[in-house]
C-alpha cells in the first residue's frame, strides 16, 4: 500500500520522469502530463501559492534535464504562457482550487489538440511511402514510429523490420518488443553492423528529438544509419510532429552522461569513456521530413523554417 502524500508521490514521479533514459520525446512528455493531471485531481490541501510553485518547479526541472526534447520544450513554454498571469499574481493568490481547475483544463486542452498527431503523421506516411513487402531499418525508440507500425498492421500491410540496440541505455529493445508483439517479425541488430544490414534494406525511419532548418537531433547513432543509407542509395525518412520546428529555440549542449553506462574503469589505466545519447544530423541525408500536416524534403524544409510555416502548426 502506497502510503505517500499526493506531493510526495508526484514528487516521486518527477524523479523518475527526470532519470528515463530510454523513452522518446512524446513518451516523457506524456508521462509529464499524467503526472500532472494525477497530482491535481487529489486533495493535496497546499495553498495555491505553493502548489503553483511545485509544479513549476518540477515542469520546467524536467524541461532543463531532456532538453534536447522539442515536445517537452513545447509543453512547457505553452504552460508557462497560461500560468503567466497567476504568477503575476502570485502573492495575492488565494484559490487553491479554481488554480487546480484552470491547470487541468488547460492540459485537457492542449492533449486534445496533440492526441492524434502520430495517427495523422502514420496515415500521411503510408499515403506517400509504397510499404508493401519492403524491409525497414529502425534505429532507437520513438512512439511515432510505433504508431506507424500500428497503421500498417490496420492495413494488413507486410513488412519485415531491421532494428537496432541503441546502446547505452538499449531502448531499442522496447521498440523491437512492441512490433513483434504486433506480429512482425523483427531482425535484432547492434549498432555497429547497422552498415552491413542497410544492405539489405529497402528504407530506414527514425523519429526526431528536435528539427532545425539545417540539422536534426536524434539518438547518437542516427547520422551513421545516415550515411549507410545514403552509400546504399536507400530512402532516409524522418517521422516527426510540428512541435520539434526549432527555428527559434535555444537548444543546451548535452552534457557527458555517466561513463559508466558504457564501461567502468579506474581512472589511472588512461581509458576515459565517453558516453552521449544525441547527436545532430545534417538535414541533406533526409529523403523526406513526414509530419502531421506537410511531407518535406531537405530543400522543401529549408524553405517552411524561411516562411515561419511550423508557426502555423503550433
Amino acid at each position: 500500500m502506497n502510503t505517500q502524500s499526493p506531493i510526495e508521490q508526484f514528487k516521486s514521479t518527477v524523479v523518475r520522469i527526470r532519470s528515463d533514459r530510454s523513452s522518446g520525446s512524446q513518451e516523457v512528455l506524456n508521462n509529464t502530463v499524467n503526472s500532472l493531471k494525477l497530482l491535481l485531481t487529489q486533495n493535496t490541501g497546499l495553498s495555491a501559492k505553493k502548489l503553483l510553485e511545485i509544479i513549476r518547479r518540477a515542469v520546467n526541472s524536467l524541461r532543463s534535464v531532456h532538453n534536447q526534447f522539442s515536445a517537452l520544450i513545447h509543453f512547457s513554454s505553452s504552460f508557462e504562457i497560461f500560468l503567466h498571469p497567476f504568477v503575476e499574481n502570485i502573492n495575492t493568490l488565494k484559490d487553491a482550487e479554481l488554480l487546480r481547475k484552470n491547470i487541468l483544463g488547460f492540459i485537457k486542452e492542449y492533449s486534445e489538440k496533440w492526441k492524434d498527431v502520430n495517427k495523422k503523421i502514420a496515415e500521411l506516411a503510408i499515403k506517400n511511402i509504397d510499404f508493401d513487402g519492403k524491409t525497414i531499418l529502425l534505429h532507437s525508440h520513438s512512439h511515432t514510429v510505433e504508431t506507424l507500425f500500428d497503421y500498417l498492421k490496420t492495413k494488413k500491410i507486410k513488412v519485415s523490420i531491421i532494428q537496432t540496440e541503441a546502446r547505452p541505455k538499449m531502448e531499442g529493445r522496447l521498440q523491437a518488443q512492441y512490433i513483434s508483439n504486433l506480429g512482425y517479425k523483427v531482425t535484432f541488430i547492434v549498432d555497429s553492423a547497422v552498415s552491413k544490414y542497410a544492405a539489405k534494406a529497402d528504407m530506414a525511419i527514425v523519429g526526431c528529438d528536435c528539427l532545425f532548418p539545417d540539422y536534426f537531433i536524434n539518438k547518437v547513432g542516427t547520422e551513421t544509419l545516415a550515411h549507410s543509407c545514403l552509400h546504399m542509395e536507400i530512402p532516409f525518412y524522418i517521422l516527426t510532429d510540428s512541435r520539434k520546428f526549432a527555428f527559434d529555440r535555444n537548444i543546451e549542449p548535452e552534457k557527458r552522461k555517466s561513463s559508466t553506462e558504457i564501461w567502468s574503469v579506474e581512472p589511472e589505466t588512461g581509458i576515459t569513456p565517453e558516453n552521449f545519447y544525441y547527436e545532430g544530423v545534417p538535414n541533406k541525408f533526409i529523403t523526406k521530413v513526414i509530419t502531421e500536416q506537410e511531407v518535406y524534403d531537405s530543400e522543401e524544409l529549408k524553405e517552411a523554417f524561411k516562411n515561419n510555416e511550423y508557426k502555423a502548426f503550433t
